[in-house]
């Protein structure tokens, strides 16, 4: 379990995935969300699928600009 705080203030609290999936509380926080999932982020919003490896990754990322 997870507890987001901000100036003292409880401002949410679940599972990793939930903190992560929610992005008003991400953003309320003035937290960031790690690197990868900021790649996987982007990767959905252009419609692709999780890579299955490292090459498709790399495929993926060149083609999603």
């Amino acid at each position: 379990r997870i507890v987001v705080l901000c100036e003292g203030r409880i401002l949410g609290s679940g599972t990793v995935n939930e903190i992560f999936d929610n992005e008003a509380l991400i953003e309320e926080s003035r937290l960031e969300l790690p690197m990868l999932l900021q790649l996987f982020k982007q990767l959905k919003n252009c419609g692709t699928t999780n890579p299955a490896s490292i090459n498709e990754l790399a495929h993926l990322i060149n083609t999603c600009k």
